[in-house]
């Protein structure tokens, strides 16, 4: 997958192993890598500005 700055969704590249799945396990492999991605992208943001605003209120609790 690949994902704009903004974290717009650009690209999806599927496997050949992939299409051995069903419609429905494709689907939820997918869902979770982008969840997985979305997660991820979401604690790169947060490290690196919470470097610029440690106490910002969004970091509490």
């Amino acid at each position: 997958m690949t994902v704009a700055v903004g974290g717009r969704l650009t690209g999806v590249v599927i496997g050949a192993g992939a299409m051995t799945l069903s419609g429905a396990a494709l689907a939820a492999e997918i869902m979770t890598a982008t969840s997985l991605a979305s997660l991820a992208a979401a604690r790169e943001v947060h490290s690196v500005a919470s470097r610029f605003y440690p106490d910002h209120e969004m970091w509490g609790s």
